[in-house]
């Protein structure tokens, strides 16, 4: 269930309740600032030292979490679809089914080396069909940004090996998480064609 805030809802078709532009943002906000620390404490299993690592990013998930919860942007007219539910959590079921290869491949592999980089890359990619299903153009930087660091995480596992790779995609994604969730917070990045006018609109399944 997505979370909605005190302002009015719209309905979508047979009555169905469309979140709020601040909604939306809350919880994206939220999500993503809460797995960039997942993804550092993935990186800081890597480091020679770790415990830097797990306070700063358990400090920056809160400093996120705060932005995210207090943060009151301006609402924008958002176009979402009256399938947008479904689509939201068919691109969530096909990341976890795509994830769950990528380990089980990895392990039958003997290269764990893998994982941290090739997920990554799975987490990016679900990022760019996401933007457009919830109407949220940050998350296609965001999806760009993850490949970007999936793929410098590939090529460093043949380079310098898996913990090298690990921290570098653990913690790479961490901080395109943190950002993204900031950002989207803070409602710095308007939709492309929008008025910046509040409310919401439903359109019909393409």
């Amino acid at each position: 269930m997505v979370p909605t805030d005190r302002r009015p809802e719209a309905s979508g078709p047979a009555g169905a309740v469309i979140p709020s532009d601040g909604a939306l943002r809350r919880a994206g906000a939220l999500v993503t600032a809460w797995f960039g620390m997942l993804w550092a404490l993935t990186g800081a299993t890597a480091l020679p030292a770790p415990l830097p690592v797990v306070i700063a990013s358990v400090a920056l998930s809160v400093t996120c979490t705060i932005i995210a919860l207090r943060a009151r942007p301006a609402s924008r007219r958002r176009g979402l679809s009256d399938r947008w539910r479904v689509r939201y959590r068919t691109i969530g079921i096909v990341q976890g089914v795509a994830i769950a290869l990528v380990v089980a491949v990895a392990v039958a592999l003997a290269a764990p080396g893998l994982i941290a980089p090739v997920v990554c890359l799975v987490v990016g990619v679900h990022f760019l069909p996401l933007a457009r299903v919830v109407d949220q153009p940050e998350y296609r930087l965001t999806g760009v940004a993850l490949v970007v660091v999936g793929l410098a995480g590939v090529v460093v596992l043949a380079v310098a090996g898996p913990d090298a790779a690990r921290a570098l995609s653990g913690i790479g994604a961490a901080i395109t998480l943190w950002v993204t969730s900031c950002v989207v917070a803070r409602g710095s990045l308007p939709a492309p064609g929008g008025d910046g006018t509040p409310g919401r609109t439903v359109r019909g399944a393409p």
